[in-house]
């Protein structure tokens, strides 16, 4: 047996004599907790999108570009704290993070309530958004390896509920948000998101053993990941990101003209949508656990779905239902793709210990995710401008394409990679 494998075990074992005083349904509750808490804080990313844009050019009379750089900055910003934090976010506790970041999200979103001029609200807003996007890419790695933690056997079951509150909060953020907007104005949107994280925010903090307390100050000695596997994952994630985000986002224009059917039959394909790809989450994540083998199959699986997902959007098709199942493919690819990505980084991933590998791997897996959502968004409705939805789908399945040859290759050519 490896150097390798008996520190992982030793580790393992070291992880669970720590958690030995904690009941299982202390266990499951501190897991939902996380993953409430999971949902929301990504709240903060997907509630604005139904009334930003049109809050800032009708009532602040702003540009309607300002909105586009709000949301897709929010993305960036994401992105690139997750990088900077990456190496150095295990030096802090969970108890810590969690607490800072939920408090600052619930003052950011209570200082909308004063009035500020044009200009000043414009500044303000910005750098408001800013400081959620910062707490959110803090805070989420030490959530999901806090639930590692709790269930350090089930890496598969942990992403995949890291991968289903993330879905979950931007099918609800939308409608939720525009309710709030409607009744209470622009700030009660915000005002009910902070007190939601702060609610589950305090609840996780409550439930996590305090253990965590005496292991604030763990240092880890080892490399975050060897350069070629580190890029080889964030250009896996970043490229089904964009695909995924530029297919979810412009795909409603393309059906409501194409097929002449109004907004509502799109909700309806989308909520079927979301729920097999709910279900194929949760699979996954299972069989993942038990055959931990198969993730590899179900990463390369879900990127061969994707990119036929996508290259088929070509084909004319007369029915709206092969529409719904190339969205469905699409949808469903990229998420099991992404359910099998965090495992096999950690896997990489020298550090023995599995909590601090989670909130690293976390880090790296963000910055492809939301990387490639800001290239999504922005970069395809850049090449709407001069090319069909259709066809736009081809250059992202191209794309998946050759990143896919580019995993397998360095596998079976140079045996490294994420396989």
């Amino acid at each position: 047996m490896s150097e390798d494998v008996k520190d992982d075990q030793i580790a393992i074992l070291n992880r669970e004599e720590s958690y030995e005083t904690l009941s299982e349904c202390r266990r499951r509750l501190c897991a939902l907790s996380c993953f409430l808490l999971i949902v929301a804080m990504n709240l903060f990313f997907s509630v604005p999108l139904p009334f930003l844009s049109t809050y800032l050019t009708d009532i602040r009379k702003q540009n309607p570009s300002i909105a586009g750089v709000l949301i897709g900055g929010f993305s960036l910003i994401i992105a690139l704290v997750s990088g900077f934090f990456a190496k150095f976010l295990h030096k802090y506790s969970n108890r810590s993070i969690l607490g800072v970041c939920s408090m600052l999200m619930l003052i950011t979103s209570c200082t909308f309530v004063i009035h500020f001029s044009d200009e000043v609200f414009i500044v303000f807003l910005f750098i408001a958004r800013i400081l959620q996007g910062f707490a959110l890419a803090v805070a989420e790695p030490k959530v999901v390896a806090a639930m590692s933690g709790l269930y350090p056997h089930r890496l598969g079951l942990v992403t995949a509920s890291y991968e289903l509150g993330f879905s979950l909060a931007l099918s609800i953020g939308p409608l939720l948000g525009g309710i709030l907007y409607d009744r209470g104005g622009f700030y009660l949107p915000f005002l009910v998101t902070g007190l939601l994280n702060l609610v589950f925010g305090a609840c996780t903090l409550i439930l996590l053993p305090e253990v965590r307390q005496q292991e604030a100050e763990k240092q880890s000695h080892y490399p975050l990941l060897s350069f070629p596997v580190a890029l080889l994952g964030l250009v896996v994630m970043g490229s089904m990101a964009a695909a995924e985000v530029f297919a979810s986002s412009f795909i409603t224009t393309f059906i409501t003209h194409t097929y002449s059917v109004d907004e509502g039959v799109v909700g309806i394909m989308m909520m079927i949508s979301g729920s097999m790809v709910a279900m194929a989450t949760f699979l996954s994540g299972y069989i993942s656990d038990k055959i931990i083998s198969t993730r590899k199959v179900v990463l390369v699986l879900g990127m061969v779905m994707l990119s036929l997902g996508t290259g088929l959007m070509r084909i004319p098709a007369s029915w709206l239902g092969f529409t719904g199942f190339l969205l469905c493919a699409i949808e469903t690819g990229s998420t099991i793709a992404q359910v099998a990505v965090l495992p096999l980084l950690i896997s990489h991933d020298k550090e023995p210990d599995v909590e601090i590998s989670t909130s690293r791997m976390t880090c790296i897996y963000n910055i492809g995710y939301f990387g490639g959502a800001f290239l999504g968004s922005t970069t395809g409705g850049s090449l709407l401008n001069t090319l069909m939805f259709p066809d736009t789908c081809s250059v992202y399945s191209v794309i998946i394409i050759l990143v896919l040859v580019s995993v397998l290759f360095n596998h079976l050519r140079m045996n490294r990679g994420l396989l």
